[in-house]
């Protein structure tokens, strides 16, 4: 799906969850809500940082820096989505923060990229294999054939032919 479809799709998400939340327990409390999400959000992201930080500092050999790295990452994205106002982006941020759903989310994450990292190798790699030419203008050459002219070649072969007005020069490449 394309970019400028998605963003205009984001915003009548949100403007109707919140259409729907205000209709269910009030706009002035679905506002109040959003509020509370949001200082939630900062609490929680701010603790699970120090406790993250906490367990790399204490426990140095079992810290995978790939996980620490992902953890920050999805805490990072989680307090975006907690700052953006919407219900929709506030919860998917809260889920990012969480510890239970931050792992899940991670894993997925982690699955997803090495699958399409080994795609894109295996594409790159076949592409390297390809024989063909170089364009039209330059046929491909095999060992056999530079053997070949390599056995008959004549020292002759690379003397420029002097013309009547290289006379006057010593070398043919001095003018």
């Amino acid at each position: 799906m394309r970019l400028g479809l998605l963003f205009p799709l984001y915003i009548i998400g949100e403007i109707l969850a919140f259409y729907l939340v205000g209709r269910w327990i009030g706009f002035g409390w679905a506002i109040l809500v959003l509020g509370i999400l949001f200082v939630l959000g900062i609490v929680f992201a701010n603790y699970e940082m120090r406790a993250i930080a906490r367990r790399a500092a204490t426990h140095p050999q079992s810290a995978r820096p790939g996980q620490v790295v992902g953890d920050y990452g999805l805490l990072f994205a989680g307090l975006v989505g907690v700052a953006l106002p919407g219900y929709i982006t506030s919860v998917t941020g809260i889920l990012c923060i969480l510890p239970p759903t931050r792992a899940i989310i991670r894993r997925v994450i982690s699955r997803t990229t090495m699958a399409r990292l080994d795609k894109l190798s295996v594409k790159t790699f076949t592409m390297t294999q390809q024989r063909g030419t170089y364009g039209s203008f330059a046929p491909v050459i095999d060992e056999e054939e530079i053997k070949k002219w390599s056995d008959n070649v004549n020292p002759e072969d690379f003397d420029t032919p002097r013309t009547d007005s290289d006379e006057g020069s010593d070398t043919p490449d001095s003018k």
